[in-house]
């Protein structure tokens, strides 16, 4: 039957279920060939195989693998311990009673989702309903004390109440850069402490998605050993694109394969706010500073974020 050893001097198993048992004899019904549900050592893994290369995601069936051949620990890069924080006295969580001058929180909701679809989880989320400094300090102080990465939302901008500036030189910490030529996320803040580091989104829905794949995707592969290449190509504008200002343009697009080659559809009425403009992306198209129409049929560059 199924898992037991071959006996000695046989070639071929039969199962036993294509067999007849009558008194002291069975009756078998089609003639084995050798080697007929044999299962012979080296069969699934050799000796002396290599299984896994550096740099590899271990699955689920990763660890089956490795549990077949007897192993019981590997080295690993274990992925990085992940804390969200929203920020602004104006946000609530899904779920509550809004009140006047409130919105809810789609920040954390979006950059968890994220995250989670590129196997990255987050250990922790934090939301900091407050304009004031010290509970905002606080919570940085706590979650760079315990994550290898925080990501925040808003407080990084040029407005009374945008104290991450501020924190990150209050608590040590080194500002690789702040305020980059990029729109959306011109705000954006990136800063280094002794163990962690600190990625700070504008709180503007879409500047956070484009932050994601622009800054958070390529730092979390950093940290867990493996960069992560971005897929660029080039692409037809399947529509009109108008594009303002002095830096550089990140806008979302449907991106799709035809006969002709990868087709970009830009979304519909981009704006920082609207979250909605980025629904069903799966894509950016770059566009240089300046103001400038670019018709239908346009060659552009584009980034694949699937």
């Amino acid at each position: 039957m199924t898992g037991a050893p071959l006996a000695a001097g046989a070639d071929a198993v039969i199962p036993i279920e294509y067999v007849t048992a009558e008194s002291a004899h069975v009756i078998i019904k089609d003639k084995p060939r050798a080697g007929a549900f044999v299962r012979p050592p080296g069969n699934d893994i050799t000796a002396g195989q290599s299984l896994f290369q550096k740099g590899e995601f271990l699955t689920p069936a990763d660890i089956g693998v490795l549990a077949s051949v007897g192993l019981t620990e590997v080295t690993v890069v274990p992925r990085p311990r992940i804390a969200l924080i929203s920020t602004g006295s104006e946000i609530i969580g899904p779920g509550e009673k809004l009140e006047h001058g409130q919105i809810y929180d789609s920040n954390m909701p979006v950059l968890y989702s994220l995250l989670a679809s590129d196997r990255y989880p987050v250990a922790t989320q934090r939301r900091v309903s407050t304009n004031e400094r010290g509970p905002l300090l606080k919570t940085l102080r706590e979650c760079l004390g315990n994550h290898d990465l925080v990501i925040s939302t808003g407080a990084v901008s040029m407005g009374d109440y945008d104290f991450i500036p501020q924190i990150v030189t209050a608590l040590g910490g080194d500002t690789l850069f702040h305020r980059v030529a990029v729109k959306p996320g011109k705000p954006t803040l990136m800063a280094g402490f002794k163990d962690s580091w600190l990625i700070s989104l504008p709180g503007n829905p879409v500047s956070s998605v484009v932050g994601y794949f622009l800054y958070v995707r390529r730092v979390v592969s950093l940290l867990t050993g493996v960069p992560r290449e971005p897929q660029r190509a080039i692409a037809t504008l399947a529509g009109e694109l108008i594009v303002r200002g002095d830096r550089l343009n990140i806008v979302g697009a449907r991106l799709e394969s035809a006969a002709e080659g990868l087709v970009a559809h830009p979304a519909v009425r981009q704006e920082s706010g609207r979250l909605s403009s980025a629904r069903g992306i799966n894509g950016l198209i770059f566009i240089e500073a300046g103001d400038r129409t670019l018709p239908a049929g346009s060659q552009v560059l584009v980034e694949l974020t699937n």
